[in-house]
């Protein structure tokens, strides 16, 4: 029997269909999470303060040899999934490499792949046009030829020299404009990810064969890494250099037309942009995301959008549809978006519209299908856009798909994949936001109804008023249901650990401290909520510790995005802005005369306008940081979200506690400041492939140690690599959240991780079992998933037994049988690209 994984929604839907969820019923779906097992059956027997059984710790758990026995026969049995198996050995690493498929098998496993392309000199890509959406529609009552194969090498021991070759055949060289070879980023990227999506779509054992090879991952690590270290590199450059006379830069810019995005750089194949505001009219002057005047912290969340749609749409895994690479960098006060040349152009625009509606395309019947299916997977409804021609797009207008040069269908422009919010719930309604403002994918794909990117825009250019106004409706609707019920459903979580909250107050905010806050921003965006909903939490809450905190948070956000504004438009009076990063520090502080005036004036303000809260004229006139916010708390997510290194010594200053009754008092010298660090924002295929060649190396050891009965493996190391492989999985999640497949390797991190230790702590376990129900939410009986969650069930009953919850374990293995039992009824699975969910017996 294969198991055929989708959604459970994909069936049916065509334009102008919509699930009959009449007013008043729920428009988002339950959250469906597993039990929770850390925190059920705890009364069943009292904790006993010694373990019931020897406890193990991570110097010698490899010692018991049937941990790892029940591992690889009860786990890994060969009627359950191949995936669970192989899904941490997917990398390839300096260690000798010796594959455990059968020849037969691995003989079945075809990886070659061989494609030929033209790239073309220059990427054109979409820019807003004021012709088209400088109006709202919000209700007032409401190159080179080249030759791909990639071999898989059978030498269980490459030595060095072949491994170097390996690494040069693999880049990809094309020609830019001036005559000069460059590397070609995209058609070694598009390579890899082809086969990756490919292995999904075509079933389990070519997944497995895949992973165990590793060359596949291992190589979009590889190139994904090196883009965007030169991005990173060059980005630098070319923001230091913005100020300086034309004849005194290093890199000049160049003009391929569009106002959006400002002067735009090409380096080594790689195309910059400003994320500045863009002029859309003159006479009267109109801005993008401004309005009447500019809006540059508007832009700089726009590029981020950018992102996360791209990220969105691409975890749908909709085989033959390609995405570029692309990184966020930001280096004093400026975000440059870099992004792969792609071989496309106007001449290849085959979906979507690049000149602000006028003419919608639509006419590749294999591409509107594609779009259309990743369209449905990830909760968007089709709908009419256009002005002369009018088309049904699954999507934002502007979006762009092209048949390129080299044959592939290629996807950019995401800016505004995610549908807006409601702006009429904004506290000071901005109809500009529609633009910036988004809800969240975690949102979308949890909303009954599928939901249009060009609600509340004249994108949306229906025939049909009432269609139009529908489309509107049913996004107000979800976002309103957002702020209601899952607002009190973070609530009801918060303050049922509100201890935690008190600590801010009363201890040092190390690390480990501000990992609650993570852990609090993972809650409130798998929740589908954003940080600019922080001011109704606020509002919500009556608990003071956590308003303390949750200010604090607020207001360190506001800080960030006025220092920037600060060293931009300091750029052309001083090279290095370390004298405004210590003056502005003090300022937000206290210890500034300007004190007072900034946080009554500008810091309320923008608490009003980016985070939606009310204050009174009278708080507003008495606003004191220190009495509303724990300022302690405040720098210190200043100093993190702005990527200031500071001295040591001022650091634990800063964030020592406080004698009762006293305030703050630390006042910042220049000398306190050692930089300020470029930051790139990756694509989520970093963060994924880094961290499972970590657990990979994990695996090797141990099973290295297990097969020569030594029983250890070197502590240090091997502890700090499955530290690493989670601390990656968790940004690939938070990268991308709707992506089942990176919660289901932060599940099998920490397994492994248990496994090594001994143990995980009551929170890891927690994550765990909310990490396997993401992904189980998304694909109902994905047989991994469930073999992970048998496998985490089994360690955390083994640690009940520890520590003598003796009925709770109880309770824990039967809940793994009944699993394991489902699983095994499992067979090899698929993820289907057709929209139906069904099994083939």
């Amino acid at each position: 029997m294969t198991i055929y994984i989708y959604t459970e929604d994909e069936e049916g839907l065509g334009h102008n269909d919509r699930p009959n969820v009449a007013q008043g019923e729920p428009v988002l779906r339950d959250l469906n999470l597993v039990l929770n097992y850390v925190d059920q059956w705890n009364d069943l027997d009292p904790i006993s303060t010694e373990p019931s059984v020897d406890d193990l710790n991570h110097s010698d758990i490899l010692k018991d040899n049937k941990i790892f026995t029940d591992r690889y026969h009860a786990i890994f049995n060969e009627s359950q999934s191949y995936l669970l198996r192989g899904i941490s050995q997917r990398i390839y690493t300096e260690g000798h490499f010796a594959p455990d498929v059968d020849d037969d098998e691995s003989k079945q496993v075809d990886l070659q792949e061989t494609s030929s392309s033209s790239i073309s000199d220059d990427v054109k890509r979409t820019e807003y046009t004021a012709n088209y959406d400088e109006e709202i529609d919000v209700d007032d009552d409401d190159g080179i030829e080249v030759t791909d194969e990639i071999q898989i090498s059978t030498d269980p021991n490459p030595n060095m020299r072949e491994k170097l070759n390996k690494n040069r055949r693999d880049r990809r060289i094309s020609t830019g404009p001036t005559g000069m070879r460059f590397r070609d980023w995209n058609e070694e990227y598009q390579r890899y990810y082809n086969q990756f999506v490919g292995a999904l779509q075509t079933g389990e054992k070519y997944m497995m064969g895949m992973l165990r090879q590793g060359e596949v991952m291992r190589g979009m690590h590889c190139v994904a890494q090196e883009f965007a270290d030169t991005a990173s590199i060059y980005a630098k450059i070319i923001v230091s250099e913005f100020e300086l006379p034309l004849h005194e830069k290093t890199i000049k810019p160049i003009d391929i037309g569009g106002a959006a995005g400002g002067t735009k750089y090409r380096v080594q194949n790689i195309l910059f942009k400003f994320a500045f505001d863009a002029l859309v009219t003159r006479d009267p002057d109109l801005w993008m995301y401004g309005g009447d005047q500019p809006d540059h912290r508007a832009a700089i969340k726009a590029a981020k959008n950018e992102l996360k749609g791209l990220e969105a749409h691409s975890s749908r895994y909709v085989e033959g549809l390609h995405y570029p690479m692309m990184a966020l960098v930001d280096y004093k006060g400026y975000r440059v978006i870099a992004l792969a040349i792609l071989p496309i152009d106007k001449g290849t625009l085959r979906y979507g519209s690049d000149d602000g509606g006028m003419n919608v395309h639509a006419e590749d019947e294999e591409l509107n299908e594609k779009m259309e299916l990743a369209g449905k997977r990830l909760g968007l409804c089709g709908h009419v856009t256009g002005t002369r021609q009018k088309k049904v797009i699954y999507g934002p207008g502007d979006i762009e798909g092209h048949r390129g040069h080299d044959g592939r269908l290629y996807v950019v422009d995401f800016g505004r994949v995610l549908p807006p919010e409601y702006p009429k719930l904004r506290v000071f309604p901005n109809n500009r936001s529609v633009f910036s403002e988004l809800i969240r994918s975690e949102l979308l794909v949890t909303s009954r109804i599928p939901l249009c990117s060009d609600a509340f825009t004249r994108w949306s250019s229906h025939d049909d008023p009432i269609e139009r106004k529908r489309l509107n409706d049913d996004v107000a609707r979800v976002s309103m249901a957002a702020r209601g019920h899952r607002i009190d459903l973070l609530l009801q979580r918060i303050l049922s650990r509100q201890n935690v909250f008190a600590r801010f107050a009363t201890d040092a905010i190390d690390d480990e401290l501000l990992s609650v806050l993570d852990r609090l921003g993972s809650a409130i965006h798998a929740l589908g909520l954003n940080y600019r909903h922080i001011g109704v939490i606020y509002a919500k809450c009556n608990e003071p510790c956590v308003r303390t905190v949750l200010l604090s948070i607020a207001a360190a956000r506001c800080a960030k995005s006025e220092l920037r504004d600060i060293m931009r438009s300091k750029m052309k009076e001083i090279k290095t802005p370390s004298d405004e990063l210590t003056k502005f520090l003090n300022v937000v502080a206290g210890k500034s005369k300007l004190s007072k005036n900034y946080w009554r004036r500008d810091l309320c303000r923008q608490l009003e306008m980016w985070f939606q809260f009310s204050f009174t004229r009278d708080e507003i006139d008495n606003f004191d940081l220190e009495d509303m916010a724990n300022v302690r708390l405040v720098l210190s997510l200043l100093i993190r979200l702005s990527h200031i290194h500071v001295a040591e010594e001022a650091r634990k200053t800063i964030t020592k506690p406080l004698s009762p009754g006293s305030r703050f008092s630390f006042s910042f010298v220049p000398s306190d400041i050692r930089g300020n660090d470029v930051y790139c924002r990756h694509r989520s295929d970093i963060y994924f492939s880094a961290g499972s060649q970590a657990v990979r190396r994990v695996k090797r050891r141990i099973e290295k140690a297990v097969a020569g009965d030594s029983g250890r493996v070197h502590d240090d190391s091997t502890k700090r690599d499955i530290q690493y492989a989670i601390d990656r999985l968790t940004r690939a999640t938070e990268s991308n959240p709707i992506c089942p497949l990176y919660h289901m390797a932060l599940s099998v991190a920490f397994s492994e991780k248990a496994m090594l230790l001994g143990r995980l702590s009551p929170t890891e376990y927690q994550w765990c079992f909310i990490n396997v129900s993401r992904c189980l939410q998304a694909w109902k009986d994905f047989p991994p998933a469930l073999g992970v969650l048998v496998r985490l069930l089994d360690n955390y009953a083994r640690e009940c037994g520890r520590r003598g919850q003796l009925k709770k374990r109880d309770k824990i293995e039967e809940e793994a049988k009944k699993l394991g039992s489902r699983l095994s009824k499992l067979g090899e699975w698929k993820l289907y690209g057709i929209s139906q969910v069904f099994r083939d017996e």
